[in-house]
């Protein structure tokens, strides 16, 4: 590779699967390429749309047949350089495909206008077809229903599923509406997976038999999910419900009204706000776990109820009022509720909590009703309009960008590309798991195609952990609380690597012939096919999704720091940096930690909280019987002059210097900010909170919104 190749694309994988691509002679103009236009490498690596900025090496410009293949060309060389462009560069490959050139734009594969409901359950659907309303998260298809039934003036009988009283009230709903006509919608099926197969055959069975009322029609509503049976959803008429992307069309679908009234009224912009709200809350979910720590489910039913709270609360003061003085409003009860009682129980985390309340404060407050208002602190053009009517709030809908940016939700622009990159990591995982499936259906009966090709995956899996020999500990102090959590990790990995060994060698033996597969072989080539974890080696926590090959990576590494540091003198353990990210149960350590200065300082537990100093000057010894700590990241900040500060260009994370993890009486005043420390970039496990000096030209819920974090485990 030339030299500057290596810098740009420092990640050893990368490198390999690049040097992977150039050994292939349809990959010749990339080397080419690579070799005389450095500069436009350069600015590709650097650019925030590496979709648009992919050196010309594989133009679009001939047939269907060369369009394709130079879109697929793209599309690994954008796997290997940018995995933030590969999504779009999988709808670039999906064009050329299904959409050749001669092909309308109104006749696109992925142009295609939605689905009339109507006209399906008219035109396509019969009495033995059900209509399968799949939603994703936060999206619920009932109300289309609903609508069209009271369009049509048709009986719609209504049942919940997912308690054995619903199993009978939907036999007996089923019954009256293929005797009498009527429609039936069964709802959250995904509750009764089970029931769904009896409901499959009693359809098959009238089918048969043509005794159905022509008039009845069936509609099924699900969470996508896996346990729905595949004869049900072969049967039936499938459609998917998904919230259309970006704050702009949300707005569209929750506030935007057939003919807006030009009457400006306070409620009228307090239900624009809470729109807002919603779309906020929900847009946020796409830059999970970055926006929210986790995806929390939120309907459009919770937007409803936040309206219904506002007519009350204006209805109490009254329009006239609340129009000449804004500060009549009881707004300490409207946070309440919306902040806490509405959306603020959805959510279970104490920090997403903490940011939705400081939202919620910020926006429904008099000042919304002054002009220039900002929604987005951090973004340029999201001010309300002067005119608070519903006619002047649907307008600036109309008018807001189409492209948008994470910074209308508080977020830095960078969170965009770690989006981008981890769909593209998923979309890949998910096309190795249906071509392993694919292979698996046409192989042999007793060997899959692919055994042989785990072979030489799984003698790679084994380098990593050549050399790693069980740990050995010198510790002898039992009294430490400290030495008893490493005492505790020894004998967990040494298992855990033992197992993992033998799992390995025992599958190579059987890919190769020499020795009969078992039940737990059997399982294990499953999960190496599909490149999912085994259950059996899931032993301590790790990202969701995680390929073997680096979890087994991750593994060797954390093997290797254990020893080195059970090798170190007790005395020293106050003294040398310790990776608790590396541990196998840093909450453990945590807990060892402030045990160990409880009984030092002869304090009660209940009494300590943790203090974290930075910058620590490790050739000094300790003047505190506090830890010090090494391989944290900074998520969403960079540490400089002795506070945290936004970072600046395309990075995501910054790495923390060795800090000092310290013990203290509680009731002292801390300077700075709380931020929690997860264990890894999933924010699934919260390990302790710390309090950070920030920079003060950023106001404090501004680095809540960011997602400002710490995380004790990145990753190699």
């Amino acid at each position: 590779l030339p030299s500057y190749i290596t810098t740009l694309v420092s990640n050893p994988s990368q490198q390999s699967q690049l040097n992977d691509l150039l050994q292939l002679p349809s990959m010749s103009p990339l080397k080419q390429s690579l070799t005389s236009n450095p500069e436009q490498w350069k600015r590709f690596m650097a650019s925030p749309d590496p979709e648009s900025s992919l050196p010309p090496v594989f133009p679009m410009s001939g047939s269907t047949r060369d369009n394709i293949s130079a879109a697929f060309r793209n599309l690994l060389l954008m796997k290997v350089f940018r995995w933030d462009g590969f999504p779009g560069m999988v709808t670039g490959f999906t064009s050329a495909v299904f959409d050749p050139p001669a092909v309308s734009n109104t006749q696109k594969f992925l142009n295609l206008p939605p689905v009339e409901l109507g006209e399906l359950v008219q035109e396509e659907a019969d009495p033995y077809t059900p209509l399968m309303m799949c939603g994703s998260t936060g999206v619920d298809p009932s109300p289309h229903v609903d609508t069209l039934a009271r369009t049509q003036k048709v009986m719609l009988l209504r049942v919940a599923m997912g308690s054995p009283e619903g199993f009978e009230e939907a036999d007996k709903a089923v019954t009256a509406g293929v005797r009498n006509g009527q429609w039936v919608m069964l709802k959250n099926v995904h509750l009764a997976a089970a029931w769904l197969v009896g409901l499959e055959k009693k359809l098959h069975s009238l089918q048969l038999e043509h005794t159905a009322n022509p008039k009845f029609r069936l509609f099924v509503t699900a969470e996508i999910s896996p346990s729905l049976p595949s004869s049900l959803l072969a049967r039936s008429l499938v459609l998917v419900y998904e919230p259309p992307p970006g704050v702009k069309a949300n707005l569209m679908r929750t506030y935007v009204k057939p003919s807006p009234s030009p009457q400006a009224l306070p409620r009228e912009r307090l239900h624009f706000i809470a729109a807002w709200l919603h779309a906020w809350i929900q847009e946020r979910m796409v830059y999970t776990p970055l926006g929210w720590s986790k995806h929390y489910e939120v309907m459009e039913s919770d937007l409803r109820w936040a309206h219904s709270i506002i007519d009350y609360w204006v209805d109490t003061v009254g329009d006239d009022k609340a129009k000449a003085d804004p500060s009549v409003l009881p707004w300490k009860a409207l946070t309440t509720l919306l902040g806490v009682c509405i959306y603020g129980a959805r959510l279970d985390n104490a920090f997403d909590q903490h940011l939705l309340r400081a939202y919620v404060d910020r926006i429904f407050h008099p000042s919304c009703f002054k002009p220039q208002f900002k929604l987005a602190s951090a973004a340029d053009g999201l001010v309300l309009p002067s005119d608070g009517s519903p006619a002047g709030f649907t307008e600036w809908i109309h008018q807001l960008p189409s492209d948008e940016t994470p910074e209308w939700l508080g977020l830095p622009r960078t969170s965009q590309s770690m989006i981008k990159a981890r769909s593209g990591e998923e979309i890949l995982r998910k096309l190795v798991r249906i071509q392993s499936l694919e292979e698996e259906v046409g192989a042999a009966e007793e060997e899959p195609q692919w055994a042989g090709k785990l072979v030489g995956t799984m003698g790679e899996w084994l380098e990593c952990l050549t050399g790693k020999q069980p740990i050995s500990m010198k510790f002898t102090d039992d009294g430490n609380p400290v030495v008893r959590a490493l005492k505790r990790e020894v004998p967990t990995i040494n298992k855990l690597l033992q197992e993992v060994r033998q799992d390995i060698e025992a599958l190579v033996q059987v890919c190769q012939g020499a020795d009969k597969p078992t039940n737990r072989t059997r399982t294990l080539l499953r999960c190496f096919s599909k490149d999912i974890l085994p259950d059996s080696w899931l032993k301590f926590p790790c990202l969701s999704g995680m390929p073997i090959a680096a979890w087994v990576a991750d593994l060797g590494r954390r093997v290797t720091y254990l020893q080195r540091l059970c090798d170190v003198k007790l005395d020293a353990l106050h003294s040398v940096p310790i990776a608790f990210g590396h541990l196998l149960f840093p909450e453990s350590f945590l807990t060892a930690t402030r045990q160990a200065a409880a009984r030092a300082h002869h304090w009660s537990l209940e009494s300590l909280e943790m203090t974290l100093k930075m910058g620590v000057d490790e050739s000094q010894p300790p003047s505190d019987p506090g830890f010090n700590l090494s391989g944290l990241w900074l998520e969403g900040g960079v540490f400089e002059g002795g506070r945290v500060r936004p970072l600046t260009g395309n990075l995501m994370s910054s790495p923390l210097p060795t800090c000092r993890i310290v013990w203290q009486k509680r009731g002292e005043v801390h300077p700075g900010l709380l931020f929690p420390v997860y264990l890894n970039s999933a924010r699934a496990v919260v390990l302790c909170k710390v309090h950070l000096e920030v920079d003060p030209s950023l106001p404090a819920e501004a680095w809540y919104e960011r997602g400002t974090c710490i995380m004790a485990w990145k990753g190699e």
